[in-house]
């Protein structure tokens, strides 16, 4: 049976994360003290010293919790038996479900944004951990669709499927102005993974068959 006392210290690891999460996400690894994050999350310095060590700990940390606090299946293997178009709306739901999330907080977003202005050296780990892996089963889908395409053009392939993704990610509050139709896309995760699988699947094709030509 777990202890009290390791769930109040788990409480405050959590609360810890949670806020040191959204002060990083405001002002940035340098501007952030450690004396903010704990006077926030109504802890004392000892709790961020026993739970992480020192800052740049707590940083790893945060930003290790804003990837992985989200609930997703692994992302489907390249290999499967399903044929490419499957494979490749199954792909976009998931990322798209991945950044539409209501239910996750803003400062995720915000810290990898921040990270990739500031960056500190996490970004280098979260692209070796999360992103590469996505990238290499996403471009072994459309390998599979193009046919004998050079690796660039897979590769550019690959941005233009994820581009489109993060645009209504982080263009969300623009596109809101734009257009009352951005203004629930939490909602229609499935509508919009399929538009952006047949946008892409046209795109894909017709850069195929100029290369076969």
């Amino acid at each position: 049976m777990d202890l009290p006392g390791k769930a109040i210290h788990g409480e405050t690891r959590k609360r810890l994360l949670d806020v040191a999460g959204e002060v990083f996400a405001e002002k940035g690894y340098d501007r952030t003290t450690i004396r903010e994050v704990c006077r926030r999350a109504n802890a004392n310095i000892a709790a961020v010293n026993y739970h992480f060590g020192d800052k740049r700990k707590l940083y790893a940390a945060a930003f290790d919790y804003s990837l992985t606090c989200v609930d997703e299946k692994p992302t489907p293997a390249s290999d499967t038996d399903e044929p490419a178009e499957d494979r490749l709306r199954e792909f976009t739901r998931r990322f798209l479900r991945r950044l539409l999330d209501p239910g996750r907080p803003s400062w995720h977003s915000r810290l990898l944004a921040r990270e990739m202005s500031e960056p500190t050296g996490a970004l280098e780990a979260m692209v070796r951990r999360e992103i590469r892996p996505r990238y290499e089963v996403l471009q072994g889908i459309i390998r599979e669709l193009a046919g004998e395409v050079p690796p660039r053009v897979i590769a550019k392939c690959a941005a233009s499927v994820i581009g489109q993704m993060m645009h209504y990610h982080f263009a969300r509050p623009v596109l809101k102005l734009v257009s009352p139709v951005y203004g629930d896309l939490e909602k229609h995760v499935e509508e919009l993974a399929d538009h952006v699988t047949r946008f892409s699947l046209a795109g894909i094709l017709a850069i195929a068959v100029r290369y076969r030509k």
